[in-house]
């Protein structure tokens, strides 16, 4: 999230060495070197031997983090920029970034691909939205979002006109949610709730 980066880079590198978990993102890049700052992927096994289902996660940040953090973690002493988000006006340098990270992860051998994003929908920069990443991409099974404070699951259609289940459970651990892949039977489903509310929806692969 945007919020990971409000202290620097420094810091969050600190954090992340007394983490236990994988930080992803296909879409910070190091103007300097023109690499990615993370992975832009991982793709784990689940099961053993030929019946294995290998799921690819891909890390995809907001490239509203270069304004809803602290600019200065992004720029040198004279202000500049040294990192990039793909933060294009069209939203296709973020498209472009995303599909190439589905695409590979599917070359290596992935038999699905979750998109772990912090893109939202609601008051979002339109072009930057969750929604938009899946209409503009093919490949993505199912992405889980954050970063509008909402809860929803939904089915947006791919470029191909696919549908691509998106699900997002709110903020300040007030709701909870669940994605499930049954490669048994080709389902993906997901349930979000809270207090108040409960909303589920599946695809078919």
């Amino acid at each position: 999230g945007n919020h990971e980066f409000d202290y620097g880079m420094t810091q969050l590198q600190t954090l992340m060495a007394l983490s236990n978990a994988k930080y992803l993102s296909c879409n910070l890049t190091d103007l300097r070197t023109g690499n990615t700052v993370f992975d832009p992927y991982q793709i784990i096994e689940y099961g053993e031997g030929d019946g294995a289902t290998k799921v690819a996660y891909v890390g995809i940040c907001t490239p509203e983090t270069l304004t809803k953090s602290s600019p200065s973690t992004f720029q040198d002493e004279n202000g500049e920029y040294l990192y990039s988000l793909c933060q294009d006006d069209s939203g296709e340098a973020l498209y472009d970034v995303v599909q190439d990270s589905v695409d590979a992860a599917r070359s290596e051998g992935a038999d699905y691909v979750v998109a772990v994003a912090h893109l939202g929908q609601a008051g979002i920069s339109e072009q930057w939205t969750s929604e938009a990443v899946v209409q503009n991409t093919d490949g993505i099974d199912a992405l889980i979002d954050g970063h509008s404070h909402e809860l929803y699951v939904q089915t947006p259609l791919n470029k191909n006109g696919q549908p691509v289940l998106v699900t997002q459970t709110g903020t300040q651990l007030v709701g909870i949610g669940q994605v499930v892949i049954d490669p048994a039977n080709g389902t993906i489903a997901a349930y979000a709730s809270n207090d108040t509310e409960t909303v589920t929806a599946s695809t078919t692969k």
